[in-house]
């Protein structure tokens, strides 16, 4: 999205997610807004521009037809082989095509409004044509040795985006390890070591032990046990 068609306020991709046999999920990803799901998260990297490029040989054969993915935003260059013909085409893109104020060659805005590119077809080190393509205008150049034309040119752009898929495993190993730790120190609290000798000599009763790693609950537990004995021993005598 842009604001008067030129400031981008909002980078988002929708994307299907398959998981048969469930329903299919539609999601839509922004800058720092990623989608999270089961310890996963579903991260907007990087985005750029496919453009379906066509080219025939000197027979009039279709050798070539396919989107390629071009990192080609924001002024860079990138390039793509036809190995059939032994061609590479360096790609600028201009979404927007215009001439500045020079004459120059330059995007009016970053929309797809007048998609055209600046080529350099090359092959083996030498450039078979330079010049500009225009969304659904054919372009032909000759290689040398070869018996009449080629021709290239390209129909349709698209965008393209690349999703990072980050699995926060360390965080289920945190809980997992918290988990176990808490569970550990449950089962030591209500089932600590501890050892236990009473004695009853006479009217009296004594009680003796100790308890390694919990010596307070254990003197608790004790002396709450040394004062049932002696209600239970009370009662039995009255």
């Amino acid at each position: 999205m842009y604001e008067n068609s030129v400031h981008p306020v909002d980078y988002r991709a929708d994307i299907r997610y398959e998981n048969p046999p469930r329903k299919a999920e539609w999601r839509t990803l922004r800058v720092n807004e990623p989608w999270d799901m089961a310890w996963t998260s579903f991260i907007l990297h990087r985005y750029g521009f496919s453009p379906r490029f066509q080219v025939w040989d000197e027979a009039g054969r279709l050798v070539f037809d396919q989107y390629v993915n071009l990192r080609v935003a924001g002024n860079q260059r990138d390039s793509f082989d036809v190995p059939e013909l032994g061609l590479s085409f360096d790609l600028a893109f201009y979404p927007d095509f215009a001439a500045d104020e020079n004459g120059r060659p330059a995007s009016r805005t970053p929309q797809l409004k007048n998609p055209a590119f600046h080529a350099r077809v090359n092959r083996g080190g030498e450039t078979l044509y330079e010049g500009f393509l225009r969304q659904g205008k054919e372009i032909s150049f000759s290689r040398p040795g070869g018996e009449g034309a080629l021709r290239t040119a390209f129909t349709d752009v698209r965008y393209w985006v690349s999703v990072r898929v980050v699995r926060e495993i360390g965080l289920l190993v945190i809980f997992l390890s918290f988990f176990g730790g808490s569970a550990a120190l449950a089962v030591r609290h209500f089932d600590y070591e501890r050892r236990l000798w009473i004695e009853s000599r006479g009217d009296s009763l004594r009680l003796r032990g100790f308890s390694p790693h919990c010596p307070a609950l254990f003197e608790e537990e004790a002396q709450d046990m040394l004062a049932s004995l002696n209600d239970k021993k009370e009662n039995t005598h009255s």
